[in-house]
């Protein structure tokens, strides 16, 4: 059995070309689809939540009494 195997001699050998690479740092586009994509769906979830709390509000028994004046008035 030798010292060194394959794995370890590449790790180790300062010409090997993977112990002159830097780590892989993440990609900054990535990133930013990553955020940009965070950011609609809060924005999703926000504006839809709002629209539903809106709809909620509407009393339907008010908007019935309501359109008759209005049709008497015109």
């Amino acid at each position: 059995m030798t010292a060194t195997t394959p794995v370890a001699s590449a790790t180790t050998d300062p010409t090997s070309p993977a112990a002159s690479d830097p780590p892989a740092a993440p990609s900054l586009v990535a990133w930013a689809v990553r955020r940009a994509l965070l950011g609609m769906l809060i924005l999703t979830i926000a504006v839809g939540g709002a629209a539903w709390l809106l709809h909620a509000s509407i009393d339907p028994a008010t908007e019935v009494q309501a359109a008759p004046a209005v049709e008497r008035a015109g």
